[in-house]
């Protein structure tokens, strides 16, 4: 285990203000949820639980956001430690805590897993990275995701793909900047997502990049350097 160099005295303060911030939101935001949670249990009012539910969302979506700009501090300010890691048991994961939102949205998830692949990355990037890309194809999927985790080269390479609209040709590299959507983007989202994995995937020595999937929709492709 190493500690990425450059990691300075103006590195760390930017990092602590950004998990300062993040702890202050989080806190009230987890107190709000707890309270529309209770509105939705004693509620006799259809219209009142269907708002309540619709601000539990809110309050999670926000939630998701912040975790998210957190990463990319983190990113920005270098301080990765790094290890080697089972990359086939942590995608694995994530795919299992995900077949329940799939199940509940009629997404038929599969997965085609390669066991004991390692890479050297920070500990959480793999499963964070699962999860952003298992979330967008979420949000896009008619009826089909499909993930794939196969060895090729000097590379383990984690490929997310579904049948939803996909990317236009030329919004493929532009989507992987942050606060940057796709003209068929769905309301609601923040532009950060891809733009995490990239970084994400990119700080680990690898890369992401997006194509068009054996569905038609999109494939979002990120590479790791396997730990031989």
């Amino acid at each position: 285990m190493f500690v990425k160099p450059g990691f300075g005295l103006l590195a760390a303060e930017k990092q602590r203000v950004a998990a300062d911030a993040s702890h202050h939101l989080r806190t009230p935001l987890f107190g709000v949820r707890l309270r529309l949670e209770a509105i939705e249990d004693i509620t006799t009012d259809d219209a009142v639980r269907s708002e309540a539910m619709a601000a539990t969302a809110e309050v999670d979506r926000l939630t998701h956001r912040i975790e998210q700009v957190l990463s990319l501090a983190r990113s920005d300010s270098g301080s990765t430690v790094t290890q080697r890691l089972n990359a086939s048991t942590k995608v694995s994961g994530r795919i299992t805590e995900a077949e329940l939102i799939a199940n509940e949205n009629n997404i038929e998830l599969s997965d085609d897993i390669t066991p004991d692949l390692w890479i050297v990355s920070s500990e959480g990037t793999v499963a964070k990275i699962t999860d952003e890309l298992l979330s967008n194809a979420m949000s896009y999927a008619r009826s089909r995701i499909h993930v794939t985790l196969q060895r090729e080269g000097g590379n383990v390479v984690l490929v997310v793909a579904d049948d939803g609209p996909g990317i236009a040709i030329d919004e493929r590299e532009s989507v992987f900047q942050r606060f940057t959507r796709g003209s068929a983007a769905v309301a609601g989202g923040s532009g950060l997502g891809l733009a995490l994995v990239q970084e994400s995937a990119r700080a680990a020595g690898g890369d992401a990049t997006a194509g068009q999937s054996q569905f038609g929709g999109l494939a979002v492709r990120v590479s790791f350097p396997a730990a031989d």
